[in-house]
């Protein structure tokens, strides 16, 4: 609807070219108002009195203050990085991915702050149109986006503390990224799969271990070799082994249903021992399954 495109265009616009405070987002004391009135002094009037539309808005913005705080590139991976995360990422997170500062990072935020959200220390962007926006600016080319994946992947991983929220951004980036190994290494490890084989969780699982299966990677054995790793190193009890092997067991039931035409043949072996389970009654069984 023109009412609704026209009310986003006025808010980006006073946004944007008119940095303010906001509760919880950035203080009064964050923002230098003379640093910004300087860079406000190099605005091409005549190029704003042109815009008509939310997009012209976005590209003359994103454009303008594009080396502002810092260079093009990393001003152009700040605004991937929030754009692509998809649980949200911490600002040490987005420092590390970046190279930036902090005060780099709340000049930006001044700008940007009414597209993006800030939950519980998480950032994100939470607007459609602006990160529309990125979208066509910035992600054309598809190496780059896998890179940047790759890179939010990576910081997670460097990070010393495990968590769901941690897990699930890493393989969601590893996933988008097309970097099959380290996903395969990632949600091979026990203590991740059973932080990820959650109610809310475990169809990610599954569907990761769809798209590794096209690559060759068998879940049967990768779990075989896992718990043997977990086993040298942690020494567990008979009652945690069984427990671990309890929810792989449950897991690869709840996989089968993910099975297509391209599953590979090692997830369909032949069944060896025809004369003993024919002895026990089970063949029959086992052809009508």
């Amino acid at each position: 609807p023109e009412t609704l495109s026209n009310s986003l265009l006025v808010k980006t616009f006073i946004a944007t070219l008119m940095p303010y405070p906001t509760d919880g987002i950035i203080s009064k004391g964050e923002i230098d108002e003379a640093e910004f009135e300087k860079i406000y002094s190099t605005l091409d009037n005549s190029k704003l009195e042109k815009i008509n539309t939310l997009e012209e808005l976005f590209e003359f913005v994103l454009d303008f203050f594009s080396d502002k705080f810092t260079t093009k590139e990393v001003f152009r991976n700040v605004l991937v990085t929030v754009a692509l995360t998809q649980k949200g990422l911490t600002l040490d997170e987005i420092m590390r991915i970046n190279g930036i500062n902090e005060r780099e990072w709340r000049r930006i935020l001044a700008i940007f702050k009414v597209f993006l959200m800030g939950y519980k220390g998480f950032w994100k962007i939470n607007s459609e149109p602006f990160k529309k926006a990125i979208k066509l600016k910035y992600l054309g080319d598809s190496s780059y986006v896998r890179g940047m994946h790759f890179a939010i992947a990576g910081a997670l991983a460097r990070s010393e503390t495990n968590s769901i929220r941690k897990l699930e951004e890493e393989t969601y980036n590893l996933y988008m990224a097309h970097n099959y190994f380290v996903l395969k290494e990632t949600i091979a490890n026990i203590e991740n799969f059973l932080l990820l084989f959650s109610p809310n969780t475990k169809y990610d699982l599954c569907r990761y271990w769809q798209k590794l299966e096209e690559s060759g990677f068998d879940p049967v054995a990768e779990y075989n070799k896992a718990i043997e790793g977990f086993e040298m190193h942690y020494r567990p009890t008979p009652k945690d082994i069984f427990q671990i092997f309890l929810q792989i067991a449950r897991f690869l039931k709840e996989f089968s249903d993910f099975e297509t035409q391209r599953t590979p043949e090692f997830r369909h072996p032949s069944i060896v021992g025809g004369k003993e389970l024919t002895d026990i009654g089970l063949a029959n069984e086992i052809k009508n399954m």
